[in-house]
């Protein structure tokens, strides 16, 4: 099973950040947008996207990078708040 993992983590390490990255963008896009449009109303609508865009693009490379460190970060505070 060790030699599994060593021989294949790039690919492993390379679909984890591709399902972070999308997983992120999309939270950050829609969240940013939506919270736009109903602070603003509808310039916020017609505008938020482009926040929106800017936060997911920053936040996805960010989590597409660090995709083992938000795993286990995710994991511990699950943990943590199940007590």
């Amino acid at each position: 099973m060790a030699d599994w993992f060593l021989t294949n983590w790039q690919t492993i390490y390379g679909i984890g950040a591709l399902i972070a990255w999308a997983l992120f963008a999309l939270i950050c896009f829609f969240g940013v947008w939506w919270f736009a449009a109903e602070r603003y109303q509808f310039p916020g609508l017609a505008l938020g996207w482009l926040p929106g865009a800017i936060a997911a693009l920053t936040a996805a490379v960010v989590a597409a990078a660090l995709w083992p460190l938000v795993v286990v970060g995710g994991i511990w505070i699950a943990a943590a708040r199940s007590y």
